[in-house]
């Protein structure tokens, strides 16, 4: 995994993660998943 400080050249990219995190969202139940321990983050 690289990481490296965002510059200009990466708002496009960026805000299309956005967006798909965002649609993601609208169909998950993220408490939900918690409590019931279904979820993992990395």
């Amino acid at each position: 995994m690289n990481i490296r400080l965002a510059n200009s050249n990466d708002i496009e990219k960026i805000n299309a993660i956005i967006n798909d995190l965002n649609n993601v969202k609208k169909f998950c139940k993220f408490e939900s998943d918690i409590l019931n321990k279904e979820m993992y983050i990395m």
